[in-house]
């Protein structure tokens, strides 16, 4: 006599869970090299705070992905000064990305006088670029 509200539960949550995945944007590995335009706001080394920076880029070359060349993107960069790379306007990266937040913590940090319009891209590997 339980099975059948068990079952009807069961049902509803996997109908619930593809609605859902249904509503999410695909995670799209991308691999780009880009210019920084914007190197973000200025933070302390991560610590005890894991700090995710966003930071504008414009698109140089596509080695993977479904990105424009010359595309403006904003990337939530996490700990900047863990990657090697030096990010000053002008600086060449090499970037691999996704749509979806990969980390499950970390303080995305605000850029004041910038409306980043919930950031679109997030960093898993930056690189200096050749």
């Amino acid at each position: 006599m339980r099975a059948a509200p068990l079952f009807a539960l069961a049902l509803a949550l996997t109908l619930m869970t593809a609605a859902t995945s249904a509503q999410r944007r695909p995670v799209s590995p991308i691999a780009v090299v880009a210019e920084l335009v914007e190197a973000g706001p200025s933070m302390p080394h991560c610590g005890i705070v894991h700090f995710i920076v966003p930071m504008r880029y414009r698109v140089r070359s596509v080695t993977r992905g479904d990105v424009a060349v010359a595309q403006e993107l904003f990337v939530a960069v996490s700990c900047p000064e863990l990657s090697g790379a030096r990010f000053t306007p002008g600086a060449q990266h090499a970037l691999e990305l996704t749509t979806r937040r990969p980390w499950q913590t970390g303080a995305l940090v605000a850029w004041p006088g910038h409306p980043v319009p919930g950031v679109v891209y997030w960093a898993r590997r930056v690189h200096t670029a050749p």
